[in-house]
């Protein structure tokens, strides 16, 4: 038998995760007309299901969808390629995909929104409170 040492399982309370994850987001799963479709080799390791919010355009945007991911501790240099490159994406009608970690992703949202283009958050934690590691600018 297992035990909770830490006492952390004994704070974690999903069912009112759940509800509260319920009133702003919806979750998808592969066979739902808004899941976005995998390319052949990455559907054997498609997650079971996706919390979306902002879901009634999800087919759209993740059709013409590029992403953008890099170094969270970026150089300079890296952080204004980024910017032109997220910028010419978002400029083309395409949407820019990224997490909201610092450095590069965080560069490639904001370069797609000055250019008024649309964005797509990848939160890999699912819709725990942020962490560290997202920036409060976005």
């Amino acid at each position: 038998m297992r035990r909770d040492n830490s006492r952390r399982l004994a704070q974690y309370k999903p069912r009112k995760e759940l509800d509260n994850a319920t009133l702003t987001c919806r979750f998808v799963i592969p066979s739902d007309e808004i899941c976005p479709t995998a390319p052949a080799d990455v559907r054997l390791h498609f997650p079971l299901g996706l919390w979306v919010r902002g879901g009634d355009r999800l087919p759209q945007l993740t059709a013409r969808s590029i992403a953008v991911t890099g170094n969270r501790n970026a150089t300079e240099q890296a952080i204004t390629r980024t910017h032109a490159f997220a910028a010419a994406v978002a400029e083309a009608g395409r949407t820019v995909t990224a997490t909201l970690a610092y450095g590069v992703d965080s560069t490639a949202h904001r370069a797609a929104a000055q250019v008024g283009g649309v964005t797509l958050a990848v939160l890999p934690c699912g819709l725990t409170v942020p962490t560290r590691t997202t920036p409060p600018s976005c």
